[in-house]
This record gives C-alpha cells, structure tokens and sequence, in this order.
C-alpha cells in the first residue's frame, strides 16, 4: 500500500514498496509519476538491484543487508538468513542513482565495512539451492555421470553425492548399479516442474 509521508514543511514523500512476490499491478506504480507536489520513495528489496530500473531516481539509500539462501549440503534443508551484501551488489545498488540526472547513493556502513566484510561476489545460484531436481532432469537427458559435468560453477561434490542419495531414496535413480540410471518412476517425477518429492506424489497420486 502507498504511504503519504509529510515531515514539516518539505515536500511530502510518496512511498511505494516493491518486492518480487507483490502483484505486478501495484509493481507498475513505481513507473508512474507521483501525485503532484509529491517525491517518490520506493522502498525495495534488491529486486530493483538488477531486474528493473526506475526512472529519475537521484537518491539511493543502501541498506548494506540482504535476505540470502542458505543451503545446507547434507541435510537438503533451506533457510533464510539477513547477511552482508557483496562488493558488486553494493556497487549494483550505487548506480541505481543518478541514471537519467546526478545522483547520489548514501551508504550506511563504513568504507572498513565494504573491504572487510563484504564478499567480492555472491555465490552462483547453482552453489546455494538444493540440485535434485537438476540432477535428476540431467539423468532424463542420458547425462549419467553428472558428478563429472564440466560445469561453468560447479556444485560442490558432496551436493551432488547427497542428490543423487536422496533420488535413489526416492527411487527415481536406480540403486543397484555403480553408475546410477534414471528409473521408470524417475522419468515420470522429472515431467513435472517441481522438487523431485512432490514428483513423486503426483506421479503415484492416481494410485
């Protein structure tokens, strides 16, 4: 919802928030102008970092932190930290100002901070979320030696081990050969667009 803010005798701000999973029609109005008299404010998460860009934004407030996915390579199990942004995320959020006039972003968080606690790059998406499911569409493919795929970001080798564990616990991998070959019931579970687990309730569903 937007927010008419009014601080003395400034000029009122017209805050709008802006997060991925709000309705691409409340999305939209942070590409229209303000109701007259009115600066805009858009409070976002880093989904304006890279995936869109609002025009005749001067000012940008960087926060320093980010809601990141960690990925636990044993156990499978996902969860939600508040962490330090990376030197290029931050770097990303800093030209956000000043795109179509002169900006400026203010940092809040020391230059000590950015060179000793900021990572110099986020790590690839393929390294923090479970691979089951890719592995699993890569054996429907006839890649059956996935541990040995020349990736450009190479998961980490224990996250393939424990995939491959779990498909065969599912029983989508075959378990009785050193190589392990993708089954009936694995090639039904990797038609459908979700985690192999819940493949596997809808391919024995009709049962």
């Amino acid at each position: 919802n937007q927010i008419m803010v009014e601080a003395g005798n400034s000029q009122p701000l017209y805050v709008l928030p802006l997060y991925s999973l709000l309705p691409s029609h409340k999305q939209a109005r942070v590409f229209e102008a303000p109701p007259e008299g009115t600066r805009l404010c858009v409070i976002s998460t880093n989904v304006a970092e890279t995936s869109l860009t609002i025009p005749n934004i001067k000012y940008v407030v960087d926060s320093e932190r980010q809601k990141t996915k960690f990925y636990d390579k044993v156990t499978g199990v996902n969860a939600f930290m508040v962490t330090f942004t990376s030197k290029a995320a931050a770097d990303q959020r800093g030209g956000r100002a000043g795109r179509v006039a002169p900006g400026h972003c203010y940092r809040l968080y020391s230059s000590a901070v950015y060179n000793n606690d900021f990572v110099q790059f986020s790590a690839p998406e393929i390294q923090e979320k479970p691979i089951d499911g890719l592995v699993l569409q890569m054996k429907a493919m006839g890649i059956d030696k996935v541990i040995n795929f020349p990736f450009p970001s190479p998961p980490d080798r224990v996250q393939l081990e424990m995939a491959e564990k779990r498909l065969k616990v599912l029983g989508a991998l075959s378990n009785n050969q050193e190589v392990a070959k993708i089954t009936k019931l694995g090639n039904s579970i990797a038609s459908f667009p979700v985690a192999p687990r819940f493949g596997k309730m809808l391919a024995l569903s009709h049962q």
